[in-house]
């Protein structure tokens, strides 16, 4: 439900009692609410379980203040149904559709099916007839418009897929990709970063990239090291990159060849593109005269969704998994988005936001493992046991199982944690938009002056129902002085200076972009505004630093869209008032961190004077 706090103060210790049809009331607590501002909170009911099918009344009461009726589906095991669950990126209630198989048991297949742009998850669990081998699983990209399947939107498929998993306890080898339009772009994307997660990738109607299909401009050249540091904040969106990944058991694309909202062009290509890299569809139909939604058979089911021949593709098909010690040849450009492919992670990159390699395979008889690496700086394997022999870039290298390696002057060698902090990996990599995760939280300041505490408190307001809007999610907004020392969530904080405490909670000395040397070299001054990425003190939380110089530099950060599929930033980047009229020409520096978050020369650049 959506609460607003219309009034000065923050609403705290407020309540809401839920009924549903003549069962027991249930209450749930809401969080604080901030002043003037309005979130999502989860409401709880009772069911007993042997409500009839149809419609039935819920009634909702937010103490004395306000009071609403809704209306509940109540359905049969066999129609389509939504489920609920919070997620972990913000605690926020998600919801996810399911076209279930007549007959439910343990061991059926799971197609997760993504949407196209405008269309609800339940309107796409209903776009389907159903199966009697397998549920068709229907995520919601946190809106119908959403990310595109990007970013948190991918996310939110995966969550999806767990949860669902959990609940329906497939065959793990009977689990399958598919989607139409935006659905069928997820379907390309979501494919290639997670390999190892489905038995067929099936896209319909779908597009590459913002690079094919929305007129993005593709990587900057050599004469543009500044943006290619952007280009590199925002490559996962970037399919092509990642296109070795999707040697599947098996690949189906289908496309009406009269499209007029996504040209036949976009799989033609895609088609090209694979083979360009040795990979065959094993399905492919162009629908003569079709346009992008259509239907050419009376019987249950769209078929530009639910295509017979992709789907007895799919129920043929099977996946491998990682016991199964198959060759591996895994590709990613941000561990922080996709790292591990069944029995190998790649855990660090020499150059983040570039493609890295990691192609492994092993000899059973022998006990050796033979890995070759490119833009690998630390990687894991999950080996039988310690007896094992280990060749990497052929050279034989210690091993115990599992086991992680590191590349330390030019060698491999086992690697182990000398330093208190974590260094940069998978669950805490970069880029800034990483953040987003883990019940990220927004903390505002309150020990600047009023005007700079003021632009904190709004910025964070602003920020959390711009992502209630866009992302259908639900983030506390606290002050500073709420912020425990044991703080285990990670946070977005605002500040101007040092005037949020929060920053104490940041690891080690606090990397200051406004005070390094290069500041000075590039001849920039004035005003200025920073995007930081810091590790905290323990190894779960990850912040995001949104800081001004001055006031003017915290207010030029309000122009920037940090929840947009497509657009990215490295793990820090510092820009003056410039950056309003020029884009990337207004940026002063920019880059990525070292592995244990200092800053590295090599992985940044700087404006030229």
């Amino acid at each position: 439900m959506i609460v607003i706090n219309a009034t000065n103060s923050v609403a705290k210790n407020l309540h809401i009692s839920a009924k549903f049809g003549d069962g027991e009331s249930l209450t749930s607590t809401v969080p604080p609410i901030p002043p003037m501002t309005m979130r999502k909170v989860p409401v709880n009911f009772l069911t007993t379980g042997q409500e009839k099918p149809g419609d039935m009344p819920l009634q909702i009461s937010l103490g004395k203040e306000d009071e609403a009726k809704l209306t509940l589906r109540v359905r049969k095991r066999e129609q389509t149904y939504k489920r609920t669950f919070l997620s972990g990126v913000d605690g926020s209630v998600q919801y996810y559709a399911v076209n279930p198989a007549p007959v439910q048991h343990p061991g059926q297949g799971i197609a997760l099916s993504l949407h196209g742009a405008s269309v609800e998850a339940i309107g796409q669990a209903d776009a389907y007839s159903a199966k009697d081998w397998c549920n068709i699983v229907c995520p919601t990209n946190r809106r119908p418009y959403g990310f595109d399947w990007e970013g948190i939107g991918r996310i939110d498929a995966l969550e999806v897929l767990d949860v669902a998993s959990a609940a329906l306890k497939p065959d793990p080898r009977q689990v399958y990709l598919c989607g139409h339009s935006m659905g069928g772009h997820g379907s390309w994307t979501v494919g290639a970063h997670y390999p190892d997660k489905f038995g067929v990738v099936f896209p319909s109607a779908g597009w590459q990239s913002f690079y094919t299909y929305a007129g993005q401009k593709r990587r900057a050249g050599e004469s543009d090291p500044m943006g290619q540091i952007f280009d590199r904040a925002v490559s996962d969106s970037d399919t092509a990159l990642l296109v070795d990944n999707l040697k599947l058991p098996a690949l189906y694309g289908l496309h009406g060849d009269a499209d007029s909202n996504v040209p036949v062009t976009e799989l033609r290509n895609m088609r090209t593109l694979l083979r360009a890299h040795g990979i065959e569809m094993a399905g492919y139909h162009e629908q003569p005269g079709a346009d992008h939604w259509w239907d050419a058979d009376p019987a249950p089911g769209a078929d530009c969704v639910d295509w017979k021949p992709a789907f007895e593709m799919m129920h043929q098909s099977k996946r491998t998994l990682a016991a199964d010690m198959k060759p591996v040849d895994f590709t990613t450009v941000n561990v922080g988005a996709s790292s591990k492919c069944e029995w190998v992670e790649v855990v660090q990159q020499v150059k983040p936001g570039l493609p890295s390699r990691l192609q492994a395979t092993v000899d059973p008889v022998k006990h050796e493992a033979k890995v070759t690496t490119q833009n690998v700086a630390k990687f894991k394997l999950e080996l039988p046991d310690a007896t094992w022999k280990v060749v990497i870039d052929e050279t034989a290298v210690e091993a115990k199982s599992p086991l992680t390696y590191a590349k330390v002057n030019g060698s491999w060698a086992i690697w182990r944690l000398v330093t208190r902090a974590l260094p940069r990996g998978s669950e805490r990599s970069g880029p800034f938009g990483q953040v987003f995760a883990n019940h990220i939280a927004f903390v505002y300041a309150t020990h600047g002056t009023p005007e700079e505490n003021a632009w904190s408190y709004n910025k964070a307001r602003y920020d959390a129902e711009t992502f209630l809007v866009r992302g259908n999610g639900a983030v506390d907004v606290i002050p500073d002085t709420e912020v425990s020392s044991e703080n285990l969530r990670n946070l977005l904080i605002y500040t101007t200076g040092k005037s949020n405490s929060a920053l104490r909670l940041c690891y080690g000395e606090l990397f200051d972009p406004f005070h390094l040397a290069q500041v000075a070299a590039s001849g920039k001054s004035g005003s200025m505004g920073a995007l930081i990425l810091s590790p905290g003190r323990n190894r779960f939380a990850l912040y995001g630093i949104v800081q001004g110089s001055d006031l003017v530099g915290s207010r030029l950060l309000d122009r920037l869209a940090i929840f947009s599929s497509g657009i990215g930033y490295p793990d820090w980047m510092l820009a003056t008032t410039d950056v309003l009229a020029h884009g990337v020409r207004g940026v002063v520096g920019a880059g990525f961190f070292e592995a244990n978050w200092a800053y590295d020369a090599s992985n940044s650049e700087w404006a030229k004077p």
